[in-house]
């Protein structure tokens, strides 16, 4: 049976987003207008030192801003990678509802590190 192509399904934006150089200033690694599902958040430590990453979810409902740590203090080796999307037994994938925001930083401002985050926007809702 062949793959299905990610063009046949219209009320999906499939995306990927890049941020290079993150260090300990919390950056936006990912926003959306619309609900998404974040299926991978993969990083990459970019010193010669191992690092800890921080991950990050803002989000406001009912006019209060809540941050969650999705993944706190992850220990990224010397110029290693990690998928970070289900760290700790976390779930593997994650829905930011709309206008949620993810960030990223790291524990020093020396310590830089690079993030690729992919997965879904949804840009009709069920019905």
């Amino acid at each position: 049976m062949p793959l299905a192509s990610p063009y046949q399904y219209p009320w999906v934006d499939f995306f990927s987003s890049l941020t290079s150089s993150i260090d300990s200033t919390p950056l936006i690694v990912c926003g959306k207008e619309k609900t998404s599902i974040v299926d991978s958040i993969f990083v990459c430590n970019t010193t010669e030192q191992d690092i800890f990453v921080d991950v990050t979810i803002l989000g406001e409902r009912d006019s209060v801003a809540t941050t969650v740590y999705r993944v706190k203090n992850h220990l990224l080796p010397k110029n290693g990678s990690a998928e970070l999307i289900s760290v700790n037994q976390v779930d593997s994938v994650l829905i930011l509802q709309a206008g949620d925001l993810l960030y990223a930083n790291s524990d020093f401002s020396g310590n830089t590190f690079d993030s690729i985050v992919s997965g879904r926007q949804l840009l009709e809702e069920a019905g």
